[in-house]
C-alpha cells in the first residue's frame, strides 16, 4: 500500500499488481508525490477537527494507456 499526497490531499493506493505500479507512476507524473506512513499518520493527528481520515478516499486504478500496433493494415 503506497499513499500518495498533493497539498492536503492524500491518497492510499495498492501495489501489488503491475497495473497499480502504473497506476501510481501516471499519478506522480500528475504531480502527487509519495508520502511517509509517519507523515500521513502526523497530518491526521494534528488536524483531526478540520479534516478526518473517513474523508480520504480508496482510488481505484487508473488502466495503463494502450499502445497503438502499426502494421500493414490500410
Amino acid at each position: 500500500m503506497k499513499i500518495l499526497r498533493r497539498n492536503n490531499d492524500f491518497k492510499k493506493m495498492p501495489d501489488s499488481t503491475i497495473n497499480d505500479v502504473v497506476a501510481i507512476k501516471a499519478l506522480v507524473d500528475y504531480g502527487w508525490k509519495h508520502c511517509s506512513r509517519k507523515e500521513y499518520k502526523e497530518f491526521f493527528g494534528l488536524n483531526k477537527e478540520q479534516v478526518k481520515p473517513e474523508e480520504v478516499k480508496k482510488v481505484e486504478p487508473i488502466d495503463a494507456p494502450k499502445k497503438k500496433k502499426h502494421g500493414k493494415n490500410k
